[in-house]
């Protein structure tokens, strides 16, 4: 086919080239589009967790206030609790009460050193104030000492404890625990 001879036949159909100029221009802008549904479903599956979160929210809200009262109540109990640092005689305090209601008898307590705030540090949080123990007495009572120590309205972590056996029915626990302390 020669060109002239499409040409003339285009300007006499004018409607079949218009069309077939369209549908041209239409698969073209089609292919450009064709990754379009699958951005926009992805669009869609983000927002639809955006809403679920706000509604789950907003539906947990209603008692905000009560639960930021509800933990303030139990930070202030943690803090009353709490040991403070630097007050090493009522800090001590604790260990010889629990050596009176236990019945053991206590070797060594010292503190083994609380670091040094870093730059910036508030007054009132918290820290955890190191002790090493050393108590006396049968298993029943070490037992009983231990289980007091993790029961009381103090909060303790224990993180070593080692027991050697005496003479006769007595025997020796070291322990290194962290008790909760606020700093002043």
């Amino acid at each position: 086919m020669d060109t002239k001879l499409l040409l003339d036949y285009l300007r006499r159909n004018i409607i079949i080239s218009v069309c077939g100029a369209m549908v041209v221009v239409l698969l073209v802008a089609l292919y450009l589009r064709s990754d379009e549904p699958s951005r926009l479903e992805t669009a869609l599956t983000d927002r639809t967790a955006v809403l679920k979160k706000l509604k789950f929210n907003i539906a947990n809200s209603a008692q905000l206030d009560e639960h930021v009262a509800g933990l303030a109540a139990v930070n202030q109990g943690i803090a009353a609790s709490a040991l403070r640092v630097g007050d090493l005689a009522q800090n001590l305090k604790l260990f010889y009460e629990l050596e009176a209601k236990t019945g053991v008898k206590l070797i060594d307590v010292r503190p083994v050193g609380v670091p040094p705030a870093p730059k910036g540090t508030a007054p009132g949080s918290y820290v955890p104030i190191p002790f090493a123990v050393t108590i006396e007495g049968n298993y029943e009572q070490l037992l009983n000492f231990v289980k007091r120590l993790e029961g009381g309205r103090e909060l303790c972590r224990l993180n070593q404890a080692t027991i050697f056996a005496g003479e006769e029915d007595s025997q020796r626990l070291s322990i290194n625990i962290d008790v909760l302390g606020v700093r002043t």
